[in-house]
Parts: structure tokens; C-alpha cells; sequence
């Protein structure tokens, strides 16, 4: 399960305020059992424009109920409902959800 976000900067924000995001988002999670070995992947687009969003943002999750664990953990804790407040006034993001599978295996 892939969630597909494209994101455009609040106004006044600069990328050095999504690098402090990211730093706060390491720390948060990272002291969460449940985002032990998550993924995420974020790029920026190779051209811009008036329509383009300043970045994109992959969340990878191994299955639709590891996906709902974990949303139910990020619920609970009060410093990643800060860093959802965080994550909100730096950047403005539309969402999708998609289902991927393994191109090439572990074999």
C-alpha cells in the first residue's frame, strides 16, 4: 500500500523548513515501534511550473492493515499528532492511495 502525496510549501516556507520537517519526522517516528523499517520517499520535480507541486512524498506500507497499525499508533502519541501539526503548516498536501507490487525480488 503506497500513499502518493504532492505537496506545495505554505506560504513564507522555504525547503530548509522541509529539511527541519524531515530531521522532526526522524525523531518522532523513529522512537515509534510500529515505523521500525518504514519507507519513505520524497522528490522533487525535475521541471516546475504554476501547476506543478513542490514535492511529491511516497509513504510504503507492506499491507492495508500495517497501514492502519500504524495510523492507529501515529493517533495515540501526542508528539506525532505534533508532528501531523508540523507537518500541516509547512506543507499543503493532496493524497492517493495506491496498491504496488514487487518489480524485481529480493531473490
Amino acid at each position: 500500500m503506497i500513499s502518493s502525496n504532492a505537496c506545495n510549501l505554505r506560504k513564507g516556507d522555504r525547503r530548509s523548513d522541509v529539511d527541519d520537517l524531515w530531521e522532526y519526522a526522524r525523531t518522532v517516528l523513529g522512537g515509534m515501534g510500529e515505523y521500525e523499517n518504514h519507507i519513505v520517499f520524497a522528490s522533487t520535480p525535475i521541471t516546475s511550473g504554476p501547476n506543478m507541486p513542490d514535492i511529491f512524498i511516497y509513504n510504503v506500507n507492506e499491507s492495508t492493515s500495517a497501514m492502519a497499525t500504524k495510523q492507529a499508533a501515529f493517533m495515540k502519541s501526542d508528539a506525532a499528532r505534533m508532528l501531523g501539526k508540523h507537518f500541516r503548516a509547512t506543507l499543503d498536501c493532496s493524497n492517493s492511495l495506491w496498491i504496488g507490487q514487487p518489480v524485481v525480488t529480493n531473490d
